[in-house]
């Protein structure tokens, strides 16, 4: 008896595994709908999740016909019980009585010509019991290779098109700051700006101190990125994307700017991402953007002199000073919110005092 694969129960079936699925990687709703890939907070976080969403729907549809090819070969092409039984396929059944049909002609004609009919060798009687064979197929051939350089081509054109959009750079951005990374903290100094003393605005971290990179939201940053020593990595973890931080960039052929635009404002943790030393792991800092008009006010203060110590206004102090007059205290925050500085002191009892 035919058995036959209901609809309703394949349905069933299917949801089944796509609830355990979500369960077991614990995705929620909204990250498995883009198949893990992170909400970011730039435009390109963006086009990377929707080219990353694509991709990944492209493979599912790819899998689900090879997938639904093999179950169908499974389920309506298994040998069935009757031809277990007859040591036969049904698939061959009609191969196998030709081959019969071949052997008795043979022999009546042997039995015609008074002589003892040979019948078929072994091999054409296993020829025979074969199902039909499919070589030499010309159009199936051209299909199962045209297919998938098709397939490749698509995909390589959208990664070339999302990369060189992520890349791109414009002539003039509206704000330009050299990051410059060292063993083992992060340097950040703020082009076309002058504090009192005649130096460009800068911010530098120390042991104690996670170094503050402010920038405004709503605006085209550019990250011009280099190292002093070793290969560090600049890496938001809230933009998808780093960079390698390269000693002499330009002698060396290095693509040393980023260019990007913050949607939203708020503090997201930086980190280094190429192993450079013992303290590679303690070298975080942190962005804190800002709507334009906060980060216009920061960048006042930090070109004026702070009267409480006659020196310009440190990031900190700035960013206190803002506190003070309503800025929100965890965007205005003086100090990292993301991270922590790493404890260098050996002589304690313990790692955590």
């Amino acid at each position: 008896m035919k058995r036959v694969v209901r609809p309703a129960r394949a349905a069933k079936v299917a949801a089944l595994v796509a609830l355990v699925a979500i369960t077991a990687t614990g995705c929620d709703v909204p990250s498995g709908l883009y198949f893990g890939w992170p909400e970011g907070i730039t435009e390109d976080a963006h086009q990377m999740r929707t080219f990353w969403t694509w991709v990944v729907i492209a493979a599912l549809c790819v899998g689900a016909i090879v997938w639904g090819l093999i179950l169908w070969s499974v389920v309506f092409h298994r040998k069935k019980r009757a031809d277990k039984r007859d040591g036969t396929s049904s698939s061959g059944a009609s191969g196998a009585e030709t081959a019969t049909t071949a052997t008795s002609a043979a022999m009546d004609t042997g039995s015609a010509d008074g002589s003892e009919g040979d019948g078929p060798t072994p091999s054409e009687s296993v020829a025979a019991s074969l199902p039909r064979q499919f070589q030499y197929n010309q159009p199936l051939e051209i299909f199962c290779v045209a297919v998938p350089v098709v397939m490749v081509l698509v995909l390589f054109f959208f990664t070339v098109m999302t990369g060189q959009k992520v890349t791109a750079k414009e002539a003039d951005a509206d704000l330009d700051v050299d990051v410059v990374a060292f063993q083992w903290n992060w340097e950040f100094d703020y082009k076309d700006t002058e504090t009192p003393d005649g130096e460009n605005v800068s911010t530098v971290g120390t042991s104690n101190r996670i170094p503050l990179l402010v920038v405004p939201t709503d605006r085209k940053v550019a990250y011009h990125l280099r190292s002093t020593d070793v290969i560090h990595s600049f890496w938001v973890v809230d933009f998808n994307f780093k960079r390698d931080v390269m000693p002499y960039p330009r002698k060396n052929n290095q693509e040393d700017v980023y260019q990007t635009t913050i949607e939203e404002p708020g503090a997201f943790v930086g980190r280094c991402a190429e192993y450079c030393g013992t303290y590679h792991s303690a070298m975080n800092f942190e962005v804190r953007a800002l709507p334009p008009e906060k980060f216009d006010r920061y960048m006042e203060l930090r070109t004026t002199t702070d009267p409480d110590t006659g020196t310009a206004y440190t990031a900190a102090a700035a960013l206190e000073r803002m506190q003070a007059d309503g800025c929100d205290d965890e965007l205005c925050a003086p100090e990292a919110v993301t991270t922590h500085p790493f404890a260098t002191d050996r002589t304690g009892d313990s790692a955590i005092e």
